[in-house]
């Protein structure tokens, strides 16, 4: 077992005293014992141990609840709460501080030895956790697809620099809103769908995946964007929320339709031009036909002609 380091919170001397010779005979190492809650502060900054075993109770401006919660906004270390007895309205203020554990006195060794190893673990698994989910969003921060995920219910949970691009909407506005009202999809012939893609996800688990479809975003000027949607499922295989793939491909469809436009032009100047060269060839091909049937006539004059200038005359 590493060997933990622990402030002890105690403003009664004798339970102080008490709990660090405790601590000690369980391989436990003391970096440091306070009895108010300024002192508290000041030796987590100093030392900053593993643990810190915190008497709710203290005396002074600062009970241990408003202790806790400085150290855990200041410094993030794990607290583990003392108390022999604590109404309810200090329960609950006690809950807002994320306390890794409770220890009830008087002590029992063993229970207090388990006490802080599981509190101790959960604080690291915490850390594991966040770390991770820091770690994923700086990858999903740092691609180039768009990203959105909602919760249970649909509304906005997470969303990504490149899908803030697309929707044309800040994310602090965007987050905890309402999914299906906030990213409206449509048709190409801008009919909104039946039933929103999300709600099929959330409710039956179904991917969804269109290549083509618009969306707006309350209400403002549409865009095309290819859209896949996939249920986040927890280790039940309950849904947790969906996450959306957006990719913006109005400037593609755009110029694409630029070129049809231009290639249509193209063409239809083209078969203008077409008739108007069959027109011009169709006349000059009937020219030729009245020069050919005109040459004909010539030369049969000619020959009529050539037979009376040739025939011999009888004398009179």
């Amino acid at each position: 077992m590493t060997v933990k380091r622990v402030l002890i919170v105690e403003d009664e001397a004798i339970v102080a005293k008490d709990l660090e010779f405790r601590l000690i005979d369980m391989g436990y190492e003391i970096v440091g014992s306070a009895s108010t809650g300024s002192d508290a502060v000041q030796l987590a900054t100093e030392c900053h141990p593993d643990i810190i075993l915190m008497d709710i109770h203290l005396r002074g401006s600062m009970d241990g609840i408003e202790t806790a919660r400085i150290i855990k906004e200041t410094l993030d270390l794990p607290v583990v709460y003392l108390t022999a007895f604590a109404d309810a309205a200090t329960l609950d203020r006690a809950k807002l501080t994320d306390p890794f554990g409770y220890i009830l006195k008087p002590f029992d060794e063993r229970m207090l030895q388990i006490s802080i190893e599981i509190a101790y673990h959960k604080y690291q698994s915490n850390r594991y956790i966040i770390s991770r989910e820091k770690w994923i969003e700086s990858v999903l921060n740092s691609i180039n697809s768009a990203v959105i995920a909602t919760d249970p219910t649909g509304r906005i949970s997470y969303i990504n620099p490149a899908a803030e691009s697309i929707v044309g909407v800040s994310k602090t506005s965007l987050l905890g809103e309402p999914l299906q009202q906030t990213l409206q999809f449509l048709d190409e012939t801008m009919v909104p769908l039946r039933t929103h893609p999300v709600e099929l996800t959330l409710h039956r688990g179904t991917p969804q995946v269109y290549d083509k479809m618009r969306l707006m975003v309350l209400g403002t000027e549409s865009r095309w964007v290819n859209l896949s949607i996939s249920a986040l499922t927890d280790t039940q295989n309950t849904i947790t929320g969906a996450v959306l793939g957006l990719k913006d491909i109005t400037e593609s469809i755009e110029t694409r339709r630029a070129l049809r436009s231009t290639q249509l032009t193209v063409d239809e100047k083209i078969t203008a031009a077409s008739k108007a060269e069959k027109r011009k060839l169709a006349q000059a091909q009937m020219r030729i036909t009245l020069l050919e049937t005109s040459i004909k006539e010539l030369k049969k004059i000619e020959r009529r002609y050539l037979r009376i200038t040739t025939t011999p005359q009888e004398d009179n």
